[in-house]
């Protein structure tokens, strides 16, 4: 219905930006009001719910919307809702039906048409387009890329990862999925684009902060992306002068071949030369100062979960202004154990982790959310879907009492204002917080509040060891509060 499509509020958001590929068959109120057809309004409700224009609400965000009128074309609408759902990219689509239809009789309706409507097969790069892009490389001073979802298609990773290699190639991995190992001596730090003079993007929606983190004016700008326009986004912005429309993990292979090819002895020594150039990012190790610090430190938090966790684990980030920070001491190497919603719509992380946890039962998941996010992602229902599923996940709850997501943007917008003078944000910071840790045992789970640095690693293994006995489990980190 009407309402029960709203409450999926930012997480359609999410959807959108993340590329998944998500079919929704929400309810209609019935059409008749007297007579004796099947389905008729019989309550209050079906008065009240009887809006204007009900697919009207997630319009912006779906790839493909209809209402489900006749039982007889069921057999094609909904192998193609499916279809549109999972060709890239992929996204939501939205169908309603009324009462009356879903209590039609489906006497003699096949859907062996579903054989038959499957995602379209996705582009490989225009081979003279690829030729130009390995020429760019080939001779590049500084050559960097931008890599932002390659990670969801596990395979691209090694593929990016191998042209990285051949030719000294530095990767800014932004996030949305591990695209690139975090202790890999040529991944990049955003800063590093500025000294560019050819820039790779592949499937990210924001490949640089501008003006600050932007490449010179006078760099080439080449782009692998399956909808290299963002048709989703508005005002985009990027300059780019080689925009190719292609699958990223059909067409680095191809680009790798066209520089293997390239590849004369004086290129492949200016290749090595750079390659040899990175330093080596030995696993980083909290100093004694943040192990000790109380409240705690972001940085020995990070430390502690990336030494805990093992190799495969699975990482949902929706620690918002925490993310950048706690990255690097995760220690995600492997394609697929760290997941970001590539959006904005706080409250996604708790369900994104019960859903790693159903499509991967063997391997531990673990969000990191900020109190704001675990809030905004309804923790008793996840909780509750968790137990009643046997699907245990870890919730990290970065516990700094407030929206620090909100309090920021103030900060930075107006450094001189009436809030920063006198301390002051309105609806930002939580005076009375919940218990997390109780509402969790209220849940069936594991719940422990962590105050003191030198109990974390053993808090950690706590809660870890409660998930794979089977009940999810919230750690409410304790940090100093905004």
């Amino acid at each position: 219905m009407d309402v029960g499509t709203q409450n999926l509020g930012g997480n359609l958001h999410d959807a959108m930006r993340g590329e998944a590929g998500v079919v929704i068959l929400a309810g209609r109120t019935p059409y008749t009001v007297d007579g004796n057809a099947p389905g008729r309004r019989s309550r209050p409700v079906n008065w009240q719910q009887d809006v204007r224009d009900q697919i009207g609400i997630v319009r912006p965000y779906v790839k493909w919307a209809h209402e489900l009128a006749r039982v007889d074309t069921l057999h094609h609408l909904v192998p193609r809702a499916f279809q549109i759902a999972a060709t890239e990219p992929c996204g939501p689509v939205y169908m309603t039906a009324a009462r009356e239809v879903l209590m039609q009789p489906m006497d003699g309706v096949s859907l062996e048409m579903a054989r038959r409507a499957l995602p379209a097969v996705t582009p490989a790069a225009d081979r003279r387009a690829i030729e130009a892009l390995a020429a760019r490389i080939a001779d590049a001073r500084a050559p960097i890329a931008v890599a932002g979802r390659v990670g969801r298609h596990v395979g691209a990773v090694a593929d990016l990862v191998s042209l990285a290699e051949l030719v000294g190639l530095p990767v800014i991995d932004t996030g949305d999925a591990l695209s690139f190992p975090t202790s890999h001596p040529l991944r990049a730090s955003p800063q590093e684009i500025r000294e560019a003079d050819v820039v790779l993007i592949l499937d990210a929606d924001v490949p640089w902060l501008p003006p600050d983190d932007a490449p010179p004016a006078s760099a080439f700008v080449a782009q692998i992306d399956i909808d290299p326009n963002k048709s989703t986004i508005q005002l985009w912005g990027f300059p780019v002068d080689l925009p190719i429309q292609a699958d990223t993990a059909k067409a680095l292979p191809r680009l790798r071949a066209a520089l293997e090819t390239a590849g004369t002895n004086e290129r492949r020594a200016r290749w090595a030369a750079r390659r040899a150039a990175r330093p080596a990012r030995p696993c980083p190790e909290a100093p004694p100062a943040e192990r000790a610090r109380r409240p705690l430190s972001l940085d020995w938090i990070g430390d502690a979960l990336g030494r805990a966790l093992p190799a495969d684990a699975i990482v949902v980030d929706e620690a918002v202004t925490s993310s950048d920070r706690l990255r690097p001491w995760l220690r995600r190497e492997l394609p697929g154990t760290y997941l970001d919603s590539s959006g904005s719509g706080l409250g996604w992380g708790l369900g994104a982790a019960l859903g790693a946890k159903l499509a991967s039962p063997a391997r531990d998941v673990v969000a990191l959310v900020g109190d704001g996010s675990f809030l905004f992602g309804s923790p008793v229902p996840a909780l509750a879907m968790a137990a009643a599923n046997a699907a245990p996940f870890l919730a990290v709850v970065l516990d700094n009492s407030g929206y620090r997501a909100s309090q920021r943007p103030v900060q930075q917008l107006f450094p001189a204002g009436a809030s920063v003078r006198a301390n002051a944000y309105p609806a930002v910071r939580f005076e009375m917080a919940p218990d997390h840790a109780a509402l969790a045992r209220s849940c069936h789970a594991f719940g422990e509040r962590v105050e003191d640095p030198a109990e974390l690693p053993a808090a950690i293994d706590r809660a870890l060891r409660a998930t794979r006995d089977g009940s999810a489990a919230v750690l409410d980190l304790v940090l100093a509060p905004i």
